[in-house]
């Protein structure tokens, strides 16, 4: 697979982080996304646990990002959820 780089934004416009630059890619024959911030405090690399016909999982066990095939992602730290969409603008 060759990496693929997308930008979501929060729904909520409270939320932090507000955004996040999300890379999907294949290393050998496993599937990771890399989640990266301005803050280092957000910033993930997560590997591939699930995947579903219109959806993926990835988790480390203590940080979770959900991504769907309808454009947007969940990301789940500390049982918080976080929606994002995916961006337009960038």
């Amino acid at each position: 697979m060759t990496p693929t780089n997308v930008v979501y934004v929060a729904t909520d416009k409270k939320a932090s982080p507000s955004f996040l630059d999300v890379n999907y890619y294949t290393d050998t024959d496993s599937s990771y996304v890399k989640i990266l911030h301005t803050d280092v405090e957000h910033c993930y690399t997560l590997p591939q646990v699930e995947a579903l016909a219109k959806a993926a999982v990835y988790s480390n066990g203590k940080v979770q990002w959900g991504m769907n095939n309808d454009r947007s992602g969940v990301l789940v730290i500390n049982n918080k959820r976080l929606k994002f969409v995916e961006s337009k603008s960038f």
